[in-house]
This record gives structure tokens, sequence and C-alpha cells, in this order.
């Protein structure tokens, strides 16, 4: 980058994580804090970071059954959506929009412009 040595910044004060993150437990804030280091060769590990104390104190994470389940089966949709084999198929204009009901809706708008369009002299709309 030309120029890297023009560019400079002022020193700040550093904000402590603990008032960044207001509602995080003193175990998240010390994690955080491990991974978010300048130095890469300073930051914690994937492999330390899953052996923090995080992850083994209270509360401890939820069993898989307990979890809510966010979306249904695709075949349970009000409106399934089509195969990918099907949408490969289909000209793209068919699945964007309907270009008869498109014309008619732009013309219906130009003819309530033109129509309802008066400048400051009387001059309307071509």
């Amino acid at each position: 980058m030309p120029d890297y040595n023009k560019i400079s910044f002022n020193l700040c004060e550093t904000i402590p994580f603990e008032e960044v993150l207001p509602d995080a437990s003193v175990e998240a804030v010390a994690l955080v804090s491990k991974f978010l280091v300048y130095p890469p060769h300073q930051r914690i590990t994937v492999s330390e970071a899953l052996k923090d104390p995080y992850f083994t104190t209270d509360p401890l994470p939820a069993q898989l059954s307990e979890l809510p389940v966010v979306t249904p089966h695709r075949n349970t949709l009000p409106h399934p959506q089509e195969t990918y084999e099907v949408c490969l198929t289909t000209p793209l204009e068919s699945i964007l929009c309907n270009h008869e009901v498109l014309k008619e809706g732009v013309k219906l708008l130009d003819d309530e412009l033109t129509n309802s369009f008066d400048g400051p002299t009387g001059v309307t709309r071509m």
C-alpha cells in the first residue's frame, strides 16, 4: 500500500469488555477477550478455546433434544419450493413474474401519473 507510512491514528482510551458486553458472564467476557487480541500469535487457539471454563460452567449448554425446531420440513411448507431440477428447466421470466400483469400495472400507473400531473404552469406530462 503506497504511503502507508503517512497514515497515523491517535491513541484512544480502551473500553473494557465488561462495558461493551454488560450482560455477559465473567467467563464469556474472559473468552471473548482471549479471541480479540491484535497480534495473531497471542490469540487463543480453537483447541484452547474449547477447553475454556466458559463451556463447563453454569448455565451448561442445552441437550439437542431440548432445542426448539427452527424450520419445518420442506414438504410441510404451505407453498412447497420447486425442486432444483424444475428451477433449472423453467424459464427465468416465468419464475420472476407474469409479464402481462406487470405491463398492465405499469400502464395503470403511467395513466394515473399522466392524468394527475400538473406542473406549476399547467404543463402536463407527455
